[in-house]
Formats: structure tokens, sequence, C-alpha cells
């Protein structure tokens, strides 16, 4: 192969290797300057979300004191700040949402478990078997009705 191929030894115990040759690379350029530092986009996120709170919060605070004629706030009341019903309500809702989401996977599952727990491997093989083929799957011995469909979820 034509080309100049030289190895040398540092005092580190580090070697460089240095080909010069028709097939290699022509020397890159260096690369372009990193801009350091900046803002991320999720730093400009939260400094967009924590001023739209601001303004919300305080502008209806103010809109509720200006144009309701409602008291001013003070460490016991906040009958003054936007929408308070619904922010006193949030909590509950969350709860209530968490509690009907357990309900239903809980169900879900139950129901899942009770038609697959009818059915024996053999009969599931045979089933899925039959379906690849376009068949009709075998009877079950068992109660649970193998023509039906899985369970709602």
């Amino acid at each position: 192969m034509p080309g100049t191929y030289v190895t040398t030894e540092n005092p580190t115990d580090n070697y460089v290797i240095s080909a010069s040759a028709p097939d290699t690379c022509p020397t890159l350029a260096p690369p372009p300057a990193v801009v350091v530092g900046g803002l991320s986009g999720g730093g400009l996120f939260l400094i967009l979300f924590s001023i739209g709170v601001t303004v919300y919060a305080g502008g209806g605070t103010y809109y509720n004191i200006k144009y309701k004629q409602m008291p001013m706030p003070d460490a016991k009341q906040m009958d003054a700040s936007p929408h308070i019903v619904y922010w006193r309500e949030l909590p509950g809702l969350v709860v209530d949402g968490c509690r009907f989401s357990w309900r239903h996977a809980k169900r879900a599952a139950k129901e899942a478990h009770d038609w697959y727990s009818g059915m024996s491997a053999p009969e599931l093989k045979q089933g899925l078997t039959a379906a690849e083929e376009g068949d009709e799957p075998p009877k079950s011995n068992t109660n649970v009705d193998t023509k039906s469909s899985a369970p709602d979820f």
C-alpha cells in the first residue's frame, strides 16, 4: 500500500500513529466553536411557566379585589384568589380520579383473569391454531364460552 506509516512513543506511554497515503482522508478543519451556556428548552419552559403562574395569581387577585370588591387576602383568607373554589376542590377531584382508575383497573384485571383461568393451556393453543387456519376453535369442557370475545377493558 502506498504511503508512510510512522509510530512514535510518547513519554507518557501513549502511542501516536501518523499515516500519510493517497487513500487517507484530508486534514479536516477544526470543529466550529461550541457555544457554552445558554438556556435549554426545559429552563425556558420553567421560566415561562413561573411567569404565567405569577401573572395568573397576581392578576386574578387584583381583578377580584378591584372589580368584584372582594376583601384583601390575608394569611387566613384567600377568597380573592382567582378560581378559589376550583383550587380548593382540586385535591379531592384528583383523589376521586385515582380511586376510579384503581377500581376500574382492578375490575378489568379480575375479568381478564377469570376469562383466561377458565381455559387450559392446550385449549388456548388449539384456539390460536384454529384461528390462524380459519377453523372454528374446539369446544371447551369448562363453563367458559371460548367463542366469547375478550372482556371489555
